[in-house]
This record gives C-alpha cells, structure tokens and sequence, in this order.
C-alpha cells in the first residue's frame, strides 16, 4: 500500500486522477479499509499505463523542417581550411548562398534520441553533382554543430541562425 502512495506522489505532472487516486489510498490507509489484492494491483497498472502515456506525450517533441528555415552563418573546416558562408534556407528546400541558388537540401530527419538532424545538400548548379551529408547536433534553437561529408573529405561545421 505505501508502495502505491510513493508512487503517486511522485508524479511530475499532477492531474485530477492521480489526485484522486491518492486521497482514496490515504482514506483506505486511516479508515483501515481492506483493499482486495487485486484492485490494487488493477489500480496498479492502470496507473502505470496512463503515466507512460503522458510521459510518451511530453517527451516526443518532433522537429521538422521548418526549424532549418532562415538565414544561418556557416562555418566550415577541413584539412586545415576553414571558411564561412551567409546561407538562406527557403521553405521549399532551396538553400542559396548570397542570393544565389546552390543546393536542394532532402532527406531531411531529425534523431529526438541524439537530438539530431541530418539532411543532404544536394547541387543543382551544371556540372555539380555533389551530394553533401550532414550530420547536425541541435546544441539549441539558433546553433547547429557537426560534420558535412563530401566523397573526399569531411567538413567539421557550425550553423548559427541570424534571423
């Protein structure tokens, strides 16, 4: 019995139930009402059941697309080359640098795990046919880290949202 109490009472997320729940066990508790086993343990599970499914509710924040839309500053090093770029993520996938249009950005995914998307750049321009993988950790809203890899070599690269 006072199993099932320090369970209730350690809910995060307090709700009319739960807060039933416990008052009828603390009634039961100083009124010393016998509970059959199982209604206890039927309370038991129904409880567990209805706390995975809030906990499944509140931690599965997906991210999509749109949290790539705007402008980003680029940084990028390989082989001891390291560079920038202003780059602007359209809604439609178009990923331009200064004004122009360089890369389709697809298969897009993010990893709620890891905390992670990853996404191709892939080149539209003539005679570009790279497909470049990206490898981001969502450090927050407005950083992204991680690599971006090419067939010859891999960048380490950092995106920082302007706007």
């Amino acid at each position: 019995m006072i199993l099932v109490v320090a369970i209730i009472s350690i809910i995060p997320l307090r709700t009319e139930i739960s807060d039933y729940l416990l008052n009828f066990i603390i009634k039961c508790i100083i009124f010393q009402i016998s509970i059959p086993v199982y209604v206890i343990l039927i309370l038991a599970i129904t409880f567990i059941f209805y706390f995975i499914r809030i906990k499944q509710k509140y931690n599965n924040v997906k991210i999509g697309f749109q949290f790539l839309i705007g402008t980003w500053h680029n940084e990028y090093q390989s082989q001891g080359r390291k560079g920038y770029e202003i780059c602007e993520i359209k809604d439609d996938g178009k990923y331009l640098i200064d004004g122009q249009h360089y890369f389709d950005i697809i298969d897009f995914n993010y990893n709620a795990r890891k905390n992670q998307i990853t996404f191709t750049k892939k080149a539209v321009r003539e005679n570009d046919n790279r497909k470049l993988k990206n490898i981001m950790n969502i450090e927050n809203n407005f950083l992204l880290t991680g690599t971006e890899e090419d067939v010859d070599r891999n960048f380490i690269t950092k995106y920082t949202k302007i706007n």
